[in-house]
C-alpha cells in the first residue's frame, strides 16, 4: 500500500501546487493523474470561453484550483457535487464551462483523474464515462485504504 506522496514520488501522481501569495498557505491538496495534467495542458490551453465571460477555460480551473487550495468555501452543487451513482464516491469540481472530475482520498484533498468542456457532456449530462475512468483509476493505485472518502456533507469532505 502506498501514500499519496509516495505515488507523486512515483509519478502515479501529479502533486498541484498553486501560485499562492506570500502571506497565503495551502489548506486543501490537489493531485492530477497524469492524463488530467495532459488533457490540461494539451485540450483545455486552447480552448475558448463558452459561457464565462472573462475567463478562459484553462483561466476558470486555474482559479477553481487556487479557490479549492487556499479554502476557500465551496457551495454543493454550485462549485462542487458528488456524481450519481453516490457510491462510487466520485465527485466534481465545477467551472462555468468546465467539469473536473476526480474524488477524496483525504479529507480537503482532491485527486483530479478527468476533466471535460460542459458543453461536450453527452445530452442529459451523462457522466458515466467520466465516473468509470475516475473509478478505473483508482482501482489501479495502490493507495492506503480507505481509498476515498465515503461522506456526501462538504464538511465530511473538503
Amino acid at each position: 500500500m502506498a501514500t499519496l506522496g509516495y505515488l507523486t514520488d512515483s509519478g502515479l501522481l501529479i502533486r498541484h501546487t498553486a501560485d499562492l501569495e506570500g502571506h497565503e498557505q495551502p489548506v486543501r491538496l490537489v493531485y492530477f493523474a497524469p492524463e488530467f495534467a495532459v488533457w490540461l495542458n494539451a485540450e483545455l490551453r486552447g480552448r475558448k470561453r463558452d459561457r464565462a465571460r472573462d475567463l478562459s477555460p484553462l483561466e476558470q480551473v486555474e482559479q477553481t484550483l487556487y479557490d479549492f487550495v487556499i479554502g476557500r468555501p465551496l457551495a454543493y452543487g454550485q462549485d462542487c457535487r458528488k456524481l450519481d451513482p453516490l457510491t462510487a464516491d466520485i465527485w466534481e469540481l465545477k467551472t462555468e464551462d468546465v467539469r473536473i472530475v476526480g474524488w477524496p482520498p483525504r479529507p480537503a484533498c482532491f485527486i483530479a483523474v478527468c476533466g471535460c468542456m460542459k458543453k461536450d457532456l453527452p445530452k442529459f449530462k451523462d457522466y458515466a464515462p467520466l465516473i468509470q475512468a475516475a473509478r478505473d483509476f483508482r482501482e489501479a493505485l495502490d493507495l492506503d485504504p480507505p481509498k476515498a472518502i465515503r461522506g456526501v456533507a462538504l464538511n465530511e469532505v473538503f
